[in-house]
């Protein structure tokens, strides 16, 4: 049997046509979409229905549950968020319905697949470094062969029992080996962002359990003609365009509204600039002088709050004196058992006291550890503003990452940066007025050079102002 694995198609019908084409003059048997059938692209109902006729199982993509009300588009840039929302406008309410009916996850004859990553799917976190890789192959100890999409590029991680970490390979035909766990990227059908601007998928026969990676050639004359026939702008797909110089996360976040394409089915497309209107030069001047009163303002000011007079040695020390420190953050590890860690073998995690302790077993011991989905709610009133304080003291030589999933009570999640420390200092960063979130995830990883001490790693709530 073999099995063709689909991902990222986002409305873009010539794409979707010519990777069927391709995989069933090669023998595909079945396939499965791996998310992402609308968004982006101008054919998002050809796309959606196509795949209901002929996929054996799709899995929901984050494009496909924002356009079905379960992920909000708000976290979306403006480019995939009018996108979006005109999917949900030409779309029927079966369509969605279908679309809202859609798994998270699927596991099939010895396979396993999502579209982002298999820690928390319905949060479509990017399956895009080997640390990510880690965390899913720790998850699921048991499968070996996994199948994502999301990142639009084509890779395979593969990670076997002597190594401590994946690692990451470029798409390339393989037999699956024994011992070997894999993660494979099919890259995308319709959206390209790496340097091919073909349909990519994967290729996968379960009997001599041969992987093989595709790249299919296609006429992007149709999907232009299509794009200009649904009003899209044209300079958002920076694959149509020899001269938008490959900018196309520039291209996707900021809108243009002093240009238009015009199409003309014999000259082709070009670019139209037009004159500068007799407003321009006013609405000019007037951000101008806002800006220069504001800065006036500014300075006002920070100059009167400089001028207050200051309390004299004798006040300020008996104020020092009489008013109590304030009392340290609670901390709130919880137990072993709401933690995660890998690899075991590597090192030793425990909670003593306060404090989070890492201990290495090999030298340099690479490490992951993450908590459990943390409540906020013992801290007060879900209205109260949330201060999210990391204040970690560590002892020993400090090489590590933090990063923050922040949950909300619906489902829907934010993805914290990611704080990269190498240093023998404490260090501390503070994510303030955090209310509308219920509960939190914390992810750490880096590399053990000595026993790592995190203390005072902690939550409080922010003082709320009196009510006048």
């Amino acid at each position: 049997m073999r099995i063709a694995f689909f991902s990222d198609i986002h409305g873009n019908l010539p794409a979707l046509e010519a990777a069927l084409a391709d995989a069933k003059a090669r023998g595909a048997n079945h396939l499965i979409c791996l998310g992402d059938i609308v968004g982006y692209g101008p054919q998002p109902i050809e796309c959606l229905q196509r795949i209901r006729q002929i996929a054996t199982a799709t899995v929901m993509g984050n494009h496909d549950a924002a356009v079905c009300g379960l992920f909000d588009r708000e976290y979306f840039n403006a480019f995939a968020r009018e996108t979006a929302e005109r999917a949900i406008l030409v779309l029927s309410d079966d369509d969605l319905a279908w679309l809202k009916t859609l798994p998270y996850q699927i596991e099939g004859n010895g396979f396993f697949c999502t579209h982002g990553s298999f820690n928390e799917p319905e949060a479509f976190d990017y399956l895009s470094e080997c640390e990510d890789a880690a965390l899913s192959f720790s998850l699921y100890p048991n499968q070996q062969l996994f199948f994502v999409g999301h990142t639009h590029i084509a890779c395979v991680f593969a990670q076997d029992e002597t190594e401590p970490l994946p690692r990451k390979l470029p798409p390339e035909d393989f037999t699956v080996q024994e011992g070997v766990r894999y993660i494979i990227n099919p890259g995308t059908i319709g959206f390209p962002r790496g340097e091919s601007l073909t349909a990519d998928y994967v290729l996968f026969d379960t009997v001599t359990q041969r992987v093989s990676f595709h790249c299919v050639e296609y006429d992007l004359a149709p999907y232009r003609l299509a794009l200009v026939k649904n009003g899209y702008n044209l300079l958002n797909y920076w694959f149509l365009s020899p001269k938008a110089s490959r900018r196309r996360t520039e291209l996707s976040m900021r809108a243009i509204p002093t240009r238009r394409v015009l199409f003309d089915e014999k000259s082709g497309f070009s670019l139209q600039r037009p004159t500068l209107s007799k407003w321009l030069l006013p609405f000019f001047y007037c951000v101008i002088g806002l800006l220069l009163f504001f800065m006036v303002v500014v300075s006002y000011l920070v100059i009167k709050s400089n001028a207050k007079t200051p309390l004299s040695p004798t006040v300020a020390k008996t104020s020092l004196v009489e008013t109590p420190p304030p009392p340290l953050p609670t901390p709130w590890w919880g137990t072993l058992d709401d933690w995660n860690f890998f690899p075991k073998n590597a090192f030793t995690f425990s909670i003593q006291g306060d404090a989070l302790v890492f201990e290495p077993v090999k030298p340099n011991a690479p490490f992951i550890v993450e908590s459990s989905r943390i409540p906020l709610t013992h801290f007060g009133a879900l209205s109260d503003a949330y201060q999210i304080a990391y204040l970690p003291t560590c002892a020993g030589d400090v090489d590590y990452q933090i990063r923050c999933v922040y949950y909300r009570d619906d489902g829907s999640a934010v993805k914290g940066s990611l704080h990269k420390y190498k240093t023998d200092a404490p260090v501390q960063f503070i994510d303030k007025d955090k209310s509308e979130f219920t509960s939190i995830v914390i992810s750490i990883h880096g590399t053990l050079h000595e026993t790592l001490t995190f203390q005072h790693f902690s939550i409080q709530p922010k003082p709320s102002s009196p009510e006048r």
